[in-house]
Order: structure tokens, then C-alpha cells, then sequence
């Protein structure tokens, strides 16, 4: 899935002055497994999920624009966890995360049974060790999939939006 996605992605920066999309601004946000895969795209190196298969294996890697790179600037997980930085770390042997990785904004109900809050907790430590700039919103008496949650009366949409023009020094007009 997150090489598709970052194939998906890659497709779009190359196609980016036909649908005249700035690439200079690009967030990537999903909820529960979206979310996983976004945090995937935002922390993993650019060669991660290029190479592991040949053309031999699958012809449809000619058209993903594997030689297109492209910069997440900020990340927005909604119930998803620390789960991609463990899988990346186990399959490329270091932990993926940097200094540079982009500013991560969470959202996740307190009584989520699906993707315990644990584990989107987990990440706090790690932005927090790297200095990485970061949100985490723990929503309370909700639990999976709360996309109509408010926090201090905001949605979810207008603090993701809020974290994105503050982490990108946006202007909105």
C-alpha cells in the first residue's frame, strides 16, 4: 500500500503544472490504516518501496515515475499509530524518522478499539526527542472514526487546517 501511494504521489507531482497544483505545500492525511500509510509517506526515505521489485516481477513499475521525488511538508493522522516507524525500521534496519521528517498532527478517540491510543501516543516520545513539531489531540468519549469530534469547539478539519497553514507559514486569503 505505501508503495502505491508513494507511486500515487510521485504521479502527481509529475502531472503537477497540467492540474496547476503547488508542490511546494503537499500534506498527506488518512484516518486508521490512510493515516499509517501518510506517516509512511512522510517519514520514508525516497528510494523506500523503489527497488524491492524489478519490472520482471511487475510490469506497472515503468509507469509510476520512480525518478520523480517529492517532499511531504506535514502529516495529518487521524487514529493512526506508530506502526509505520516500527515496520520501516524492520524492514530497512533504522529507524526512518529524522530531524527532518514533517510536523505531525493527531487526532484519536480515547476510547478507540480498533487502533488502541497507545499506540498513537507512542509517537509523541519520538517528535518530541527529534524536536519535530507535532500536535496530538486525545478526543475524549470517542472511538474509532470521529470525524465529526470537536476539541475547545473546533472540528477536526479546522485544526488540521489550522496546523497546516501554522506549520507551512501559510497565508490564506
Amino acid at each position: 500500500a505505501v508503495r502505491d501511494a508513494k507511486a500515487a504521489l510521485r504521479w502527481v507531482i509529475k502531472n503537477a503544472d497540467q492540474y496547476n497544483i503547488n508542490t511546494e505545500y503537499v500534506t498527506v492525511s488518512g484516518g486508521s490504516a490512510g493515516a499509517m500509510i501518510g506517516i509512511a509517506l512522510g517519514i520514508s526515505d525516497s528510494t523506500d518501496f523503489t527497488n524491492e521489485l524489478s519490472l520482471n516481477d511487475d510490469y506497472t513499475l515503468k509507469s509510476t515515475n520512480i525518478n520523480t521525488s517529492f517532499e511531504v511538508k506535514t502529516i495529518i493522522s487521524h487514529w493512526g499509530s506508530k506502526l509505520p516507524l516500527d515496520i520501516l525500521e524492520k524492514i530497512y534496519g533504522y529507524n526512518r524518522l529524522d530531524e527532518k521528517d514533517p510536523p505531525l498532527f493527531v487526532a484519536h478517540g480515547m476510547y478507540d478499539k480498533i487502533v488502541d491510543i497507545k499506540k498513537a501516543q507512542n509517537l509523541v516520545p519520538e517528535y518530541q526527542k527529534l524536536k519535530i513539531p507535532y500536535k496530538f489531540y486525545p478526543i475524549n468519549k470517542q472511538g474509532h472514526g470521529l470525524w465529526k469530534a470537536t476539541v475547545n469547539d473546533k472540528k477536526l478539519d479546522e485544526l488540521a487546517l489550522s496546523f497546516i497553514v501554522e506549520q507551512q507559514n501559510l497565508v490564506l486569503k
